[in-house]
């Protein structure tokens, strides 16, 4: 009578937290950036490791979410603006999330003026 019960418990798949189906851990990458201006452009590395551009965006911020990515995946992100007389301070970030725990900042930098922010990171 003990045995069934003492093997559903043993027998029941952990919990790793790691949202995958077939055993790999998935990631989650979030690029992010403040201090924006108008006629601001962006680059970022996608999740099937294509860069994706975009041009004349305007607005204080930029946020986006890709995934899931593996181990090994090379994340690069660009900020810069069109505005040679701009003078703001801009920051970028590129923040990881792995499974279901929070998203945290694996790289930031901070630029001034019409000179550009590029930063990197890989997933290990």
């Amino acid at each position: 009578m003990l045995v069934l019960p003492l093997c559903i418990v043993a027998c029941t798949k952990a919990n790793t937290g790691d949202d995958s189906t077939d055993g790999q851990t998935e990631y989650y990458v979030k690029y992010a950036s403040e201090g924006l201006s108008t006629n601001y452009n962006v680059s970022y590395t996608d999740e099937t490791g294509k860069k994706q551009s975009f041009s004349d965006l305007s607005g204080e911020t930029f946020e986006r979410v890709i995934g899931p990515v593996s181990v090994g995946f090379e994340a690069a992100f660009n900020i810069w603006v069109s505005n040679t007389n701009d003078t703001k301070t801009r920051a970028a970030r590129i923040e990881v999330k792995k499974g279901n725990s929070p998203f945290v900042v694996k790289v930031e930098k901070s630029g001034k003026g019409s000179s550009g922010v590029s930063i990197k990171y890989t997933i290990e």
